[in-house]
């Protein structure tokens, strides 16, 4: 190989090692702006904690939302699955009902069926007026078959005066 095609093929050589170089740092630099970008747009994005139906609408759009100022709400959400079923109990009943414990709901007509829920929480205030207290239950509700709000009778494994408690 003479000198003058050396000389060319080395001068090539340092072009394309410079065009490679230049090539890494472009890469570099859009792979920093996508992480830029990416992170402005979570700053815009609303996620839930979790799956539901939106049942109020609080703000609008070009309604500003400062993330650090105020929380503000902007959307009212509703849980679907797992449901909550919120259950009034007679005070005798009040030792007998255990965290964990299960109970058969039953959804009023047109919605009917029956399902399993276990109990969350009690509430330890009782109402002295009327003498009973709240008990929390969730049943899974996957398939979304019963609708929130609807009027349920629960049958639980205990008795109460020597009756079964419904």
């Amino acid at each position: 190989m003479s000198t003058q095609e050396r000389d060319e093929a080395e001068g090539d050589m340092k072009l394309a090692e410079a065009e490679l170089h230049l090539a890494h740092e472009n890469k570099q630099m859009a792979k920093l702006e996508w992480q830029q970008q990416s992170s402005l747009l979570n700053l815009r994005t609303i996620r839930s904690p979790f799956d539901g139906v939106v049942v109020d609408q609080l703000l609008y759009p070009g309604e500003v939302v400062e993330p650090s100022g105020q929380k503000k709400a902007i959307l009212k959400l509703a849980q679907l699955d797992p449901l909550r079923v919120h259950v009034i109990l007679p005070m005798a009943a009040f030792s007998k009902i255990k965290s964990g414990m299960e109970a058969d709901i039953k959804p009023e007509t047109p919605i009917g069926g029956r399902y399993v829920g276990k109990v969350k929480t009690i509430d330890r205030l009782v109402d002295a007026a009327s003498g009973t207290f709240a008990v929390f239950l969730e049943i899974q509700n996957p398939k979304l078959d019963v609708p929130a709000g609807v009027k349920c009778r629960a049958d639980f494994p205990i008795s109460v005066d020597g009756n079964k408690k419904k």
